[in-house]
């Protein structure tokens, strides 16, 4: 009964009939994640150390997609689609399409000036058009695996989390009361400070400590603004409604997934690279030089899904609640 009850708190329904908590269910997690693993290192052909051609990792990119793909299919799988009433899908649709669509924003505009492409047998050469801030024009050759990215790991990480809400951390759910949905003010202007002084700190960073010519991180400031300042401007309305267990659990498992996705893969590989007139200029040797923005951005990323997703569910009780 206690985790039907954390199941209904989250707008679930929970499936039956199954050990949620026990040797199988971390087992299948583990599968989870070696299946995506071995797909894509089957694509692996050479040594990283003869550089990024396409007969090296042929179509690496694309098989790589699995990290996210495989896990959602397995959640929807396991679940028979029951895990979600019709309210908490159409707010997991609503936080998908929002986030989705915020990367794909950024790659139709800041995708030529913040990325770069070199192994194109990486992907299925279908590609789409970005704005290319330096030409002042629309140029082709985004590949198309961006889009299927940006959507499919949001998905990825929501499910989860929902999944890991209703089922294998219920325990750790929010008891939501009605007094928690009364209305209250959304937005928390103090809490977007350590955002800003990040940004700051950042630009100080490029221009007067380490200044090199023509370099601006702009990438960085993009996540601060996309990624984390938003979140902590709705952190206080929506913190007590947030599962923090699954949330730390989400993070981890992110953490995870991107030191063999990008850090072991798609850099020493070329999937897709940065570049570094746009970048902070912090990097990682032993990953491939990797810049500090990208594991920034994998582990700000469940924070920022988890909270989005949190806000619209709360604002769609208050609204029913009337």
């Amino acid at each position: 009964m206690g985790n039907r009850r954390a199941a209904g708190r989250f707008g679930t329904s929970e499936p039956q009939g199954s050990d949620r908590t026990g040797p199988r269910t971390v087992l299948a997690m583990v599968s989870i994640l070696l299946i995506p693993a071995c797909i894509t290192l089957a694509a692996v052909r050479l040594p990283a150390a003869r550089g990024p051609t396409g007969e090296s990792s042929p179509f690496g990119y694309t098989r790589s997609l699995s990290f996210a793909l495989v896990p959602i299919a397995a959640i929807l799988a396991a679940t028979r689609a029951r895990l979600f009433t019709r309210a908490s899908l159409r707010t997991v649709g609503v936080t998908i399409a929002l986030l989705g669509s915020a990367g794909m924003l950024l790659d139709i505009f800041f995708g030529y000036s913040f990325f770069e492409f070199p192994n194109e047998g990486a992907t299925m050469r279908i590609g789409f058009w970005g704005f290319d801030l330096a030409g002042g024009k629309w140029v082709p050759g985004l590949p198309i695996e961006e889009a299927v990215f940006y959507y499919s790991t949001v998905a990825a990480e929501l499910l989860l989390y929902v999944w890991l809400s209703a089922a294998f951390l219920s325990r750790y759910s929010p008891n939501l009361t009605h007094a928690d949905l009364e209305p209250r003010p959304w937005l928390c202007w103090r809490a977007a400070l350590p955002g800003v002084g990040l940004i700051i700190a950042a630009v100080l960073y490029t221009e007067l400590i380490r200044p090199v010519p023509a370099r601006f991180p702009g990438y960085f400031i993009f996540i601060m603004m996309v990624v984390l300042i938003p979140s902590c401007l709705l952190h206080r309305a929506t913190r007590h409604a947030i599962n923090w267990q699954a949330v730390a659990f989400c993070t981890l498992a992110c953490a995870l997934v991107d030191i063999v996705w990008e850090a072991t893969l798609a850099g020493p590989y070329g999937w897709w690279a940065y570049r570094q007139d746009m970048m902070l200029g912090l990097r990682i040797t032993a990953w491939h030089d990797l810049p500090i923005e990208a594991p920034i951005l994998w582990l700000l990323s469940p924070f920022c899904v988890v909270t989005v997703y949190t806000a619209i569910q709360l604002a769609a009780k208050r609204r029913a609640q009337r």
